[in-house]
């Protein structure tokens, strides 16, 4: 098959999509692995992007074209690219398939489906939230949601959803449940393999060996509940005093939650690590002794962080929101809250943190789970949705 992808952002092989102009996520990264898995499948892969800079290039892949056009204009995180609206598509596709998260890139792929009168194939990764971000941020949200979500949806032949859960609770795909087929988030297991000792990890990031070590890693925004986890770990150290918080990741909140700490008094337990390389993800993961996502917003459909969390043996405490507790199961690969609840996130993080049976129980249980979501495997599902779709 030949087939087009849109979408806003698609991480870099080197590296470079770590510069602060150029946000990529989970549904960035899910959006390059199932790329690249078609391609290896020997499907002829075309990616519609956009670029860092004002800099347009293409990029040659074996089986892979990546087109990045040259950002124009910048709300948020989101970089916008007329070209990629512009962008001439090949009439000879199969198909095209867009990612629904960073905007406007999915409107892209519509546009282009249309114009070439092309089966289109939308992976839904959360509802757009307007509670947040700048006045331009929530102007464009509220907008996109007011008019353009519908009109994408409706076009679609077939809606990937990465949660059956998020199906039912999204403001928007709830209305599409007959043409939506639940097909989840992967990881590439080899990716994070972990052979050594934590006190290996810890000595190679620098990292106090003693101790107890408590993870967020994602972007530092408010939907992802940061300052929730911080204001929790007054009450983490109450019970667990050489406890150290590391945040991973940049994000629109680190100042705040920087002086957050200072108010706290926590300077010393609170530790910023800014952008991690790919590389050294597995070894942060491997360095905790519990990893936290105390999300806040339903806009959490399936995160990649907690299977990769899980894949590294480390357990996870989440909120029970959105597509969450598809991906944790309660009580056996760590423990779901309810959102917003700085004791019931501190209590189940202590459970975890002074238990050591308990812990390894849900490291063995996590790492024995997340084997069922090889980006093959997932990748398997959604060539057999492609076939259906050109039925």
């Amino acid at each position: 098959m030949k087939i087009g992808y849109f979408v806003n952002h698609f991480p870099f092989t080197d590296g470079v999509n770590g510069i602060p102009q150029y946000h990529c996520g989970g549904a960035e990264n899910a959006a390059y692995y199932i790329a690249l898995e078609m391609a290896k499948r020997g499907h002829d892969i075309t990616v519609y992007t956009t670029s860092p800079t004002s800099e347009s290039s293409l990029e040659e892949h074996d089986s892979m074209k990546v087109y990045r056009y040259g950002t124009n204009l910048k709300i948020g995180t989101s970089n916008i690219s007329w070209g990629q609206f512009r962008a001439p598509v090949d009439q000879s596709f199969d198909l095209v398939h867009t990612h629904f998260d960073l905007a406007p890139g999915p409107l892209a792929g519509l546009r282009a489906a249309k114009n070439a009168h092309l089966p289109l194939i939308v992976t839904y990764h959360g509802d757009w939230v307007d509670t947040y971000g700048g006045l331009f941020r929530r102007l464009g949200v509220t907008i996109s949601n007011k008019f353009l979500v519908g009109k994408l949806l409706d076009y679609a032949s077939h809606i990937i959803s990465p949660s059956k859960m998020y199906t039912e609770k999204s403001l928007f795909l709830r209305l599409y449940r007959d043409k939506t087929v639940v097909i989840p988030n992967g990881i590439n297991i080899q990716d994070f393999y972990v052979p050594d000792s934590k006190d290996c990890y810890r000595e190679k990031l620098g990292l106090p060996v003693d101790g107890k070590i408590v993870l967020f890693f994602g972007f530092l925004a408010p939907y992802k509940g940061p300052d929730i986890l911080l204001s929790a770990l007054p009450r983490i150290l109450a019970a667990v005093p050489n406890t150290r918080l590391i945040f991973a990741g940049r994000g629109i909140m680190r100042q705040d939650l920087e002086n957050l700490s200072r108010k706290l008094g926590l300077e010393k337990n609170v530790l910023f690590v800014d952008y991690v390389k790919d590389e050294l993800k597995s070894s942060y993961y491997k360095s905790a002794d519990v990893f936290v996502l105390p999300s806040v917003m339903d806009t959490e459909c399936f995160p990649l962080t907690i299977l990769e969390s899980m894949v590294c043996g480390t357990p996870v405490v989440a909120s029970e929101i959105g597509g969450i507790p598809d991906a944790v199961i309660n009580g056996r690969s760590g423990f779901l809250v309810p959102p917003g609840d700085e004791e019931s996130l501190a209590t189940a993080i202590v459970n975890i943190l002074n238990d050591n049976e308990k812990r390894e129980d849900m490291s063995v249980f996590g790492k024995k789970y997340v084997e069922a979501y090889s980006w093959t495997d997932i990748a398997e599902k959604t060539e057999d949705l492609y076939r259906m779709a050109l039925i």
